[in-house]
């Protein structure tokens, strides 16, 4: 797996704050903007946080 979405979700945490942090849908979205070819990467991070925040490490 590749770890480019891991990547783009620091990146747009630094960007646009951690109020993504606590709004899974819209960190998801996000990332489809970003990086929308790397469908099963995404995924595994929203099986890993549905409608949860993300995974501290992240930050």
């Amino acid at each position: 797996m590749n770890n480019l979405p891991g990547q783009k979700i620091k990146e747009i945490f630094t960007q646009y704050s951690h109020s993504v942090y606590y709004d899974p849908e819209l960190c998801q979205a996000l990332l489809k903007v970003f990086c929308g070819q790397y469908r099963k990467e995404i995924s595994v991070l929203k099986l890993n946080c549905p409608l949860q925040p993300l995974p501290i490490f992240y930050l």
